[in-house]
């Protein structure tokens, strides 16, 4: 699917002057790779905003490739990766890929920093919710075994996002117990929730109680 994909420069027809720019500055870096620190910056932040603009998907994940290649330590490009692939409806399985591939750089950031990345929740969130779609408890089940500590850690911290999923990741695998002391946990009035949040929430545990 992506053999057209090299770094650098991808013909289209849809280029905008921005992502021109950042391909003629990214071919400055490689072929000059000892750039000053502030001029990788910007030219980190240019291709970030490029992906939240109506840039062709083709020129997204070119950038993103561009950028895994310079900073191949930073776990949220993996994140974006699967992220353009969910926005733009191309199969589940592949952002399933890239979250699962960002997963592991993102175990390796807690390492190496001592505290979790910003963007790891939002990997976390996206992964699970594509394999719930996908029907893939199994995995979901095997993701929660090998990462206890980090799930509970997010449990106990209150992440309202993290509970309301194993709610209803319990209740589709019938753990309903464990779905029980999740929902009690964010049934609690004093639980800080939006009112959309709130709604599913009142549903599942409806859903929860019936069964």
């Amino acid at each position: 699917m992506l053999e057209n994909i090299r770094l650098g420069r991808v013909e289209s027809p849809q280029h905008t002057a921005g992502v021109m720019e950042f391909y003629t500055e990214i071919k400055k870096i490689f072929e000059k790779p000892h750039q000053d620190q502030e001029k990788l910056e910007s030219l980190y932040q240019t291709g970030i905003q490029l992906l939240l603009l109506d840039t062709p998907f083709e020129d997204k994940v070119t950038i993103l490739y561009n950028l895994m290649y310079l900073y191949t330590d930073h776990p949220e490009l993996y994140y974006f990766m699967g992220w353009i692939h969910q926005i733009s409806n191309r199969e589940k399985i592949i952002s399933i890929y890239w979250y699962t591939t960002a997963l592991q750089k993102f175990m390796e950031y807690r390492i190496s920093q001592n505290q979790p990345h910003p963007y790891e929740i939002e990997n976390w969130l996206d992964l699970f919710k594509n394999l719930f779609e996908e029907d893939y408890t199994k995995k979901i089940q095997d993701l929660l075994n090998t990462y206890q500590s980090i799930i509970q850690d997010y449990v106990t911290k209150k992440e309202v996002r993290i509970i309301h999923f194993l709610g209803a990741y319990y209740i589709k695998t019938n753990q309903l117990k464990r779905a029980q002391s999740m929902y009690q946990i964010i049934l609690d009035p004093n639980f800080p929730k939006d009112q959309e949040t709130e709604f599913q929430i009142q549903n599942n545990s409806l859903v929860l109680y019936s069964r």
